[in-house]
């Protein structure tokens, strides 16, 4: 998953998870900014991440698999195996499970307990990151063709479609189905798909992912080029917000090289 990915579910004071720049480290924050526990050690890099609305952590790997932690940072189940480069994982409120496969050009869904089920999205050309919107909406990120396409519920492509966008990855939907999307800028599009700068929180720049939560609040890492990773929150009328976290463990990049399907970059989710 590109940038980070921010699985809101609404709860009034929110925990952070942030995936550090080494891959392997989930670390925590209050909704104050404070790092909390628990830190979670995953021995394959990390590719993405979303949290449900249980609380349970889904992280897509390098090995191939989605798997699932507790709230306490204790493994648990589903865990999903024989996936072709997981990059971008999302859970809808009834647990389904959807995953961006990079290798085989797919977003592949399962059941809660992990076993596949419909829809099965094809003809993707390398997606990267996923999102939903409130009415069941599928947003898949497609890193080649650099366009975000939706697609209804039973994976049938629907509108809107934004294109020409710069190798998108890290992008969030709200809830009015605005899409936010972290192109270098943080850009804004109408659930038409227009593009909308009244809904772009200023003075963004180097913006290497967004995630929204359930009340609304835009969530955005930026990554200057020679300083350290900062995250910086806002309402939903682009208005400053808590928290700000600055100085994220090393140096959150947006590094992608096409001729190799790239590597991944931290993730983010919210509970």
């Amino acid at each position: 998953m590109l940038g980070f990915l921010l699985a809101g579910c609404g709860a009034p004071t929110p925990t952070i998870y942030v995936v550090s720049s080494d891959m392997h480290t989930i670390r925590a924050y209050t909704s104050a900014g404070v790092q909390t526990g628990p830190t979670i050690t995953v021995a394959t890099q990390i590719q993405g991440i979303a949290v449900d609305s249980s609380g349970k952590i889904y992280v897509a790997g390098f090995d191939n698999t989605v798997t699932t932690y507790t709230a306490a940072g204790a493994r648990t189940t589903p865990t999903i195996t024989g996936l072709h480069g997981p990059m971008g994982v999302v859970v809808d409120p009834g647990g389904k499970i959807y995953v961006a496969n990079l290798d085989d050009n797919a977003v592949t869904t399962y059941a809660p307990d992990g076993t596949p089920t419909t829809p099965t999205i094809t003809g993707v050309m390398n997606p990267m990151g996923l999102a939903l919107d409130g009415t069941g909406k599928i947003y898949v990120a497609d890193f080649v063709d650099s366009t975000i396409t939706a697609y209804s519920s039973a994976g049938v492509k629907s509108t809107p479609a934004i294109t020409g966008l710069n190798s998108p990855g890290a992008f969030a939907v709200d809830a009015k189905g605005n899409i936010y999307v972290a192109d270098g800028p943080l850009e804004a599009y109408n659930a038409d798909g227009t593009q909308t700068p009244a809904l772009t929180p200023p003075k963004v720049s180097d913006a290497v992912a967004v995630a929204i939560d359930g009340t609304g609040k835009i969530y955005v890492i930026s990554s200057p080029k020679f300083d350290p990773s900062t995250l910086t929150t806002y309402n939903a009328d682009g208005t400053p917000s808590t928290p700000t976290i600055a100085a994220l463990p090393g140096r959150i990049t947006y590094k992608i090289d096409k001729s190799t399907n790239g590597t991944s970059t931290p993730s983010i989710a919210v509970h």
